[in-house]
């Protein structure tokens, strides 16, 4: 977990986890850690570079923009095209 839910405390944290852990399979909580994120302050701004790449880099969206050579200026298709696929 990260961003502004962890700056209210690991209290927070922890009602999270047991709320999860209670909802989880067995087989899933098994192996399942929750913990804060260790990228401080960055996890946000990494969290939504990699998922920009991961739709610009979509087989179903890259061959929209790969044509021209920069994905700029195709944002709303590019938008429209992913949610389709998802």
């Amino acid at each position: 977990m990260g961003g502004g839910a962890l700056r209210t405390g690991s209290r927070f944290l922890k009602v999270v986890e047991r709320t999860i852990m209670e909802r989880c399979t067995d087989l899933v909580a098994a192996s399942l850690e929750i913990r804060a994120a260790s990228l401080n302050h960055l996890e946000g701004v990494t969290g939504a570079a990699l998922l920009a790449a991961e739709s610009l880099l979509d087989p179903a969206t890259l061959t929209l923009w790969v044509v021209e050579g920069t994905p700029l200026g195709h944002a709303a298709v590019l938008q429209r095209h992913a949610a389709a696929f998802n």
